[in-house]
């Protein structure tokens, strides 16, 4: 009898919890099980983001979280619509895990541009911009409003966090793998600079 009552209490406060606004905590013990990101549609990779604390994942799960994301948030996204069905604390946890998911997609990425040969190099990065791009709107999905000062606003944001990840891998690399990341990074800010100066076509 004593035991079914202390059951009883956990489930009531986890549901009141839950209720209340809700804890990771909480729904930690009451989520369903989440598909392997290969195999997930579009509602459970958002799951893997706000109820898993991607840091405690293998590199391989977050690349496989990481390239299949790109792949199914590829075109318009209605980015405040996903914000407004995220309740604070699932924004901290998307927020925290996005940094972990930045240098999987940036080695791909890395590893891509060397793969291809140098004619299809500009076309497969005009790809990457297309996807920065995409995903800057993400920033609305921060769990503290930013006051409107653009300078803040970009300091706290998905570049600042990409920023962040290019100097964490070169400083982790050996030699070749700085210098692979540099000569991408290289590629890519040239690239930007020809279209948004040049007026190059985002695809050729």
């Amino acid at each position: 009898m004593r035991r079914r009552r202390r059951v009883l209490i956990l489930t009531t406060m986890l549901l009141g919890g839950i209720l209340a606004g809700g804890s990771l905590a909480a729904l930690w013990w009451l989520r369903p099980s989440l598909p392997p990101p290969e195999k997930a549609d579009r509602d459970q990779l958002i799951g893997w983001l706000v109820t898993r604390d991607l840091a405690e994942e293998p590199f391989q799960t977050r690349q496989a979280l990481a390239r299949r994301l790109e792949e199914e948030f590829r075109g318009q996204v209605d980015w405040e619509a996903t914000g407004r069905e995220l309740s604070l604390a699932q924004r901290r946890q998307l927020w925290d895990n996005l940094p972990r998911l930045l240098e999987p997609w940036l080695l791909d990425k890395v590893d891509g541009y060397f793969g291809r040969s140098e004619q299809q190099r500009p076309a497969y990065v005009d790809q990457v911009l297309d996807t920065i791009a995409q995903w800057r709107g993400v920033d609305s999905l921060r769990p503290e409003k930013v006051e409107e000062d653009p300078a803040e606003a970009e300091s706290s944001g998905l570049m600042a966090m990409l920023y962040g990840r290019v100097e964490a891998i070169q400083q982790g690399a050996d030699p070749e793998g700085r210098k692979r990341v540099g000569q991408f990074l290289a590629a890519v800010q040239t690239r930007w600079f020809l279209r948004a100066v040049g007026g190059l076509p985002k695809r050729q």
